[in-house]
C-alpha cells in the first residue's frame, strides 16, 4: 500500500452530505419545469403584470439542470475516493460548502421573484 502520512478513510459524513444534497437537488430539477408552469399558470390567471426578473425565472425550467449536474459530480468525486490526503478533504469540505450556498442562494432568488407578483396582487387587494 503507497500511503502519504496523511492520507486517510474519506469521512462517512461527507459521503452522506453530499448523497443528500445531490439527491435534493436533482429531485427539485426534475420538478422545476411543472412547478414553473404552475406559477405560470396562476400568474397569468390572475393578470398580474409579470416583472421581467419573475420572466426570466419562468423562462429558465431547465437552469436547474446545471446545479443538479454539479451536485452530481461532487457526489461522484466524493465517492470515488475512499482515501483521501487531508488537503483533499478539505477541497471536499469547501466544494460543498459552496454549492449549499450557492443552492441556496439561487433557490432564494427564484423564490423571491416567483413570489414577488403574488405578494403585489395581495396588497392592492
Amino acid at each position: 500500500m503507497n500511503d502519504s502520512p496523511d492520507e486517510g478513510p474519506r469521512p462517512i459524513a461527507l459521503l452522506i452530505i453530499a448523497a443528500i444534497l445531490a439527491a435534493v437537488i436533482v429531485l427539485f430539477a426534475m420538478r422545476a419545469p411543472s412547478t414553473m408552469a404552475s406559477f405560470r399558470g396562476v400568474l397569468e390567471g390572475f393578470g398580474v403584470t409579470i416583472p421581467p426578473t419573475t420572466r426570466m425565472v419562468l423562462n429558465a425550467p431547465y437552469a436547474w439542470s446545471v446545479l443538479a449536474g454539479a451536485s452530481v459530480a461532487l457526489f461522484a468525486w466524493v465517492a470515488a475516493k475512499s482515501r483521501t490526503t487531508a488537503a483533499e478533504r478539505k477541497r471536499m469540505k469547501w466544494a460543498l460548502c459552496a454549492l449549499v450556498i450557492v443552492a441556496v442562494l439561487a433557490y432564494g432568488f427564484a423564490a423571491y421573484w416567483l413570489y414577488l407578483p403574488i405578494y403585489t396582487m395581495g396588497k392592492v387587494v
